[in-house]
């Protein structure tokens, strides 16, 4: 992330995984950047070196659900084009349970896809 920033890092993480990703997603922020938790499938423990957050001015923030006002706020970005997702893997709607298995491995990176 800071190599495609140019060393900057980024100004907002929206974590959905939780605990696995916890040090790199405060490593790639930028000054003032915001961690915004909204998931913890891979687990909600950390171990952090607290050197991580000394003398950095970041915010963290929980969301366990959303407000109309922040949907419309997000349907904006994803409207702008400026959001691009990482698909991992497409699944047949036939395949819910290949899909799970592969969540479960948590051997991806990206979304997994089902259609129908």
């Amino acid at each position: 992330v800071k190599e495609l920033t140019g060393g900057q890092g980024v100004d907002l993480v929206f974590d959905c995984v939780g605990a696995d990703i916890w040090n790199e997603n405060l490593l790639s922020m930028a000054p003032r950047g915001r961690l915004v938790i909204t998931g913890v499938t891979s687990g909600t423990q950390v171990e952090m070196d607290l050197s991580l957050l000394h003398g950095r001015p970041l915010q963290l923030m929980g969301s366990g659900g959303r407000s109309n006002r922040t949907f419309a706020d997000f349907m904006k970005v994803v409207h702008h084009g400026s959001l691009h997702g990482i698909v991992a893997e497409v699944f047949p709607l036939d395949d819910v349970a290949g899909a799970h298995k592969v969540m479960e491995s948590r051997d991806f990176y990206g979304k997994l896809v089902i259609e129908s």
